[in-house]
């Protein structure tokens, strides 16, 4: 019952930001750039730390590609300056984006899947939570629970 009430607060404060018009999908041209963790908010701390590990560090850097690929760093120490040495590397993984829905494969012959995420994107300050306008929510879950809901803001 415990678990049920969290989420439902959550999904509600969500439908709230949306009403309040905050937010709307993401869109493939929103996500191209270079993107910084600005807020790490942990819905269910067990499955966060055991399966999505490097969503719960405190530096993260995702960096989405006209040509669908996509590079990703998370560190709990600086990665300002290195990531730009880093995204030379190639990283082999590849994003699409249906409505609000982002899904991660890895380049392979059957391209598996490896997350599939809810992007949401800012289009006014959320000044109760500190969000800037332009900002991206990523929402990550695991059979259906949320488990992680991150904001990104892009670099310029």
């Amino acid at each position: 019952m415990k678990h049920f009430l969290k989420v439902f607060l959550i999904l509600s404060i969500f439908s709230i930001v949306q009403a309040q018009e905050l937010t709307r999908d993401c869109t493939k041209k929103d996500l191209i750039g270079v993107w910084e963790v600005t807020h790490i908010k942990i819905l269910n701390k067990k499955i966060a730390e055991n399966t999505f590990f490097d969503l719960v560090n405190k530096n993260q850097i995702r960096i989405y590609k006209k040509d669908n690929s996509l590079w990703t760093a998370s560190s709990n120490n600086d990665l300002s300056k290195v990531y730009k040495t880093l995204t030379k590397l190639p990283q082999g993984d590849f994003y699409t984006i249906e409505k609000s829905t982002l899904f991660t494969h890895r380049k392979s012959k059957d391209g598996k899947l490896i997350d599939k995420y809810r992007c949401d994107y800012f289009i006014n300050n959320f000044e109760k939570a500190k969000i800037k306008k332009g900002s991206i929510s990523l929402m990550w879950y695991k059979n259906n629970i949320p488990i992680i809901a991150n904001v990104y803001f892009k670099k310029p």
